[in-house]
């Protein structure tokens, strides 16, 4: 059986660049936590904002900070993460075939 490996954690700050306002700044706190499952592993994300100035307007209102975390971030990240994994998978197979 193989050892579970500690989560990963990385803290990282993004900016938005606006076209008629300044420019959106936040900080998130990331973290995967991985785990093995059957042939392969199960890999939870999780991501929490630590700050954001001047965020879209999906994010500014309690209401529409609700909505739009449950639906679009989801969405959102879900489309990147996928990206995520199928690059490490295709790293994956490189390092075996050489």
């Amino acid at each position: 059986m193989r050892p579970t490996p500690a989560p990963r954690l990385a803290a990282t700050s993004r900016r938005i660049p606006w076209a008629k306002r300044a420019a959106g700044e936040g900080t998130f706190f990331n973290r995967f936590d991985i785990a093995p499952a059957g042939g392969g592993s199960k890999v939870t994300y999780t991501s929490r904002q630590l700050g954001f100035r001047n965020p879209p307007w999906g994010l500014r209102y309690a209401l529409m900070r609700s909505v739009t975390a449950r639906v679009w971030i989801s969405i959102w990240y879900r489309r990147g993460f996928r990206k995520m994994l199928a690059m490490a998978e295709q790293r994956t197979r490189q390092r075996a075939s050489v």
